[in-house]
């Protein structure tokens, strides 16, 4: 065991550590903002009613809002 308790003070462990550490950090930062922001953004739909899915079904399929062009 003596062999593992002194790679504990040795410049390649600390050097993984740090990286590890700083690595978890920046990967904690942005997918604690991704999931915030996911989590309180309000979903809009591109049609207020039911009649506006029935004239433009096709369009409702391609992602396209009311505000964009027919084709």
């Amino acid at each position: 065991m003596y062999v593992l308790q002194a790679y504990e003070y040795q410049e390649s462990h600390q050097i993984a550590s740090t990286t590890g550490w700083i690595f978890f950090t920046l990967l904690n930062a942005y997918y604690g903002g991704a999931l915030t922001m996911f989590f309180t953004s309000e979903v809009t739909l591109p049609f207020d009613n039911a009649r506006e899915v029935s004239q433009r079904p096709k369009a409702i399929e391609r992602g396209q809002s009311k505000k964009d062009p027919e084709p």
